[in-house]
């Protein structure tokens, strides 16, 4: 059946409904496409990821940064297993980059005007594991005034590695999950009772 058959039977069917025509259904249909809900909602979310990205990178180097800036006479010297340190956090950082972009900086499949449970409450447990961290080097490093540098670089691979761990449990649960649901459409004419099938896969 060609398109415009299929054109005017939605027409037809569509008559008895009252003063809508199909060219109202498509201009409503665009104007729910074009409204400032959905665009405002992609960008937040974006947006949001962003922060919470930047914020997960830049503290680890805040961390290894401040004791140089706010009391750089009284740290100690920084020996050769600390300088190994700063090459472990440097590389476990350029991996954990490239492993949150290809996780959750893809396009997805589908836009859908819901949450995604399991990549919110991914984000909060980074938000809530990194502001724990935050405190715990406000009071016990900031305020006292650290000396021991390479403790203090121990402390930042410790945070590293545990966002490591996170996102290891970010594929399990975004990736590796066991029930997939895969959604298909079905139009029928209710005239004649064709019926057409398109599989959508999976919805993310």
């Amino acid at each position: 059946m060609s398109v415009d058959e299929w054109r005017h039977e939605e027409r037809r069917l569509m008559a008895p409904l009252g003063a809508l025509e199909v060219e109202d259904v498509v201009r409503i249909t665009k104007d729910l496409e074009d409204s400032v809900g959905l665009d405002c909602r992609r960008y937040l979310s974006l947006a949001l990821a962003v922060a919470l990205g930047l914020l997960v990178f830049l503290t680890p180097l805040a961390f290894l940064a401040l004791p140089h800036l706010l009391w750089p006479e009284k740290l100690q010297s920084c020996g050769t297993a600390c300088e190994g340190l700063f090459i472990s956090v440097a590389f476990k950082l350029l991996i954990l980059l490239l492993a949150v972009w290809a996780l959750f900086f893809r396009p997805p499949r589908a836009g859908l005007p819901r949450v995604f449970v399991f990549r919110a409450l991914l984000a909060v447990l980074v938000l809530l594991f990194v502001v724990s961290y935050w405190l715990f080097y406000g009071v016990r490093i900031l305020d006292s005034q650290d000396e021991n540098y390479q403790g203090i670089v121990q402390y930042a691979v410790s945070l590293v590695d545990a966002l490591l761990f996170i996102h290891y449990l970010a594929i399990v649960l975004l990736e590796l999950r066991q029930l997939q649901p895969c959604f298909s459409v079905c139009v029928a004419r209710s005239t004649d009772g064709e019926m057409r099938h398109y599989n959508l896969g999976r919805l993310r």
